[in-house]
């Protein structure tokens, strides 16, 4: 069996967004169209919804009340938390950007601080499941992170969780 070493360009299926054929220069055409609000169903960078996200560290313990006796997350342990908050929206057309990273880290780095090197039974209520992390986190962060849309907790490089504003 020999491989397709087309350029991507001239494989089928891989046309860019509305349609504009599968040329890349084509796509190019349709993504400056589009910027200035002049391609087919475009109407600029400025009414697309744009999501961004910054990644948080913290190291705590915490210990499961609800397993079954003997399981492993019964016991104290601990994890290198990796929290990510994302934010949705459209652009601001004055700085062209959704919201400041500096400002995401504002409101999100005093929440990580009362969680970092502390036991999350003694600060989360209900289990301390990555799931009930997640959602204490965006009860904490709603209302004050303009545009926060989820929240993704991590407990392990391959093991996390995320919940919605919107609930999807």
């Amino acid at each position: 069996m020999q491989g397709d070493y087309r350029p991507k360009n001239a494989m089928p299926g891989l046309a860019p967004p509305g349609g504009a054929g599968e040329d890349w220069r084509e796509m190019e055409k349709w993504v400056k169209d589009d910027q200035t609000g002049t391609a087919a169903g475009g109407g600029g960078k400025f009414r697309r919804t744009f999501r961004i996200w910054k990644e948080f560290r913290f190291e705590a313990a915490h210990r499961l009340t609800k397993v079954p006796e003997g399981h492993q997350c019964a016991r104290l342990h601990g994890h290198s938390y990796l929290v990510r908050v994302h934010c949705a929206g459209t652009l601001d057309p004055e700085l062209e950007w959704l919201v400041d990273y500096a400002d995401i880290s504002k409101v999100v780095r005093p929440v990580i601080a009362r969680l970092d090197h502390h036991n999350l039974n003694d600060i989360i209520e209900g289990e301390t499941t990555a799931e009930n992390i997640a959602w204490w986190l965006l009860g904490e962060l709603a209302g004050k992170l303009p545009h926060l849309d989820r929240v993704e907790v991590m407990e392990t490089p391959g093991t996390g969780v995320s919940v919605s504003v919107s609930g999807d």
